[in-house]
């Protein structure tokens, strides 16, 4: 059933009131058509993330996984390290087609110190990756990271 149909077999009730005067029906109409305007809108942006190369897959459904091939060495930050604060921050992002992250992608799921989130976000903008694929193609992939900040004696 198309959505536009939907709407209107929901919409059919308010539109087919006995004594609604034609300005109440014509307004009746236009709500109508702003409803049908919008999910027709809505259609067509989930369509479009559909577009090949802009599809984001995860990282479990992917052919080939993608392997970090250089990074910069991680900051670790002064203060933290001083203080003996450590621990592991959990990191989403989405990899592209070239194997980099995209920056507006890069959400901190948890860390032990908000310290500890600027060195992460700058460590993975500057890492390269061997991007995910499948059937062969460079995919965009969402990966769920851990990286550890560790004080070594």
């Amino acid at each position: 059933m198309s959505p536009r149909l939907l709407i209107l077999l929901l919409l059919c009730p308010v539109l087919a009131c006995r004594g609604r005067s034609a300005e109440q029906r014509a307004a009746d109409q236009r709500t109508a058509d702003s409803v049908v305007a919008a999910v027709n809108a809505s259609i067509a942006a989930a369509e479009s993330t559909l577009i090949p190369g802009h599809q984001i897959f995860d990282e479990v459904v992917v052919q080939e996984h993608p392997r970090l091939l250089t990074a910069p060495s991680l900051e670790y930050p002064s203060k933290l390290r001083q203080a003996g604060v450590k621990g592991r921050v959990l990191v989403q992002l989405v990899l592209d087609t070239t194997g980099r992250v995209e920056p507006t992608s890069v959400k901190i799921l948890r860390t032990p110190n908000a310290g500890f989130d600027r060195p992460v976000r700058n460590y993975l903008l500057r890492a390269r990756f061997t991007p995910a694929r499948n059937h062969g193609e460079p995919v965009r992939v969402r990966l769920n990271l851990p990286i550890d900040f560790r004080i070594q004696p």
